[in-house]
């Protein structure tokens, strides 16, 4: 909890005092978790708890954008009734992957009825019809809601390396999504990445930042982290407001 959730907390905190516009917690993404219960191999769900700290915080117009292969339930249901935080996810179709949720028709309860958006992805979805499917959806989304900060999921199991799911992503398809969200501008940003595959999109947001993650070391190809010899805030890789 200390390490995961800590580093997600301390990315958020980063972001709210100003010291950066962008932050990234690697080992966070814990999205499944419910307010009541463990779900999903996780018991707490960090970006649950970054939302609500950053709505404490001032914030009322916060967008979370997931792109696991897996729906995240936990932040919408979370947020399902408050139209401060809109919930976007792109995700393996629920009737063929747990937890069998995220269908197009779930869009949020009451006065925030349209807050929770859903896209749901054939098996063996690749790069080329991911895109269109994200470009087709998130950006008039957030042009509309025009968030004061998006917190992204980039969970790594979308990854066609992945053994638990069957979409057929690579890592160049997540450096277009990130150098995407990056040219849009004018919004601060959390990411958190979580996933089985997760060294491929670790790899992904280095050279798409063009940044260097302290304590990590190349392995075959990809970035290695080692997340139990660094403290939270050393997982958060912040880039500072001047960068261009």
């Amino acid at each position: 909890a200390r390490l995961l959730v800590g580093g997600t907390l301390a990315a958020a905190q980063t972001v709210v005092s100003g010291a950066a516009t962008r932050a990234v917690n690697i080992g966070g993404g814990m999205h499944h978790a419910m307010r009541s219960r463990a779900a999903g191999f996780y018991i707490y769900n960090d970006c649950a708890i970054a939302i609500r700290y950053l709505l404490d915080h001032g914030f009322d117009r916060i967008a979370y954008i997931d792109v696991d292969a897996h729906h995240g339930d936990g932040v919408q249901v979370e947020f399902s009734a408050d139209p401060r935080v809109m919930t976007v996810s792109l995700h393996q179709h629920p009737a063929t992957l747990w937890p069998g949720t995220g269908w197009p028709t779930e869009v949020g309860d009451d006065a925030a009825e349209g807050s929770a958006v859903n896209v749901a992805l054939m098996p063996d979805t690749q790069d080329r019809l991911w895109l269109r499917a994200f470009h087709a959806v998130v950006p008039s989304l957030i042009a509309e809601f025009k968030p004061q900060i998006i917190i992204s999921q980039c969970g790594a199991d979308s990854h066609r390396a992945d053994p638990l799911t069957d979409l057929s992503l690579t890592v160049e398809d997540r450096q277009l999504v990130i150098r995407g969200r990056q040219a849009e501008g004018g919004d601060e940003r959390v990411f958190l990445h979580r996933g089985i595959a997760a060294r491929a999109f670790q790899r992904s947001f280095v050279l798409a930042e063009g940044i260097e993650v302290e304590t990590a070391a190349m392995e075959n190809g990809l970035l290695h982290v080692d997340l139990r010899r660094v403290a939270p805030q050393a997982i958060v890789k912040t880039i500072p407001i001047s960068r261009k």
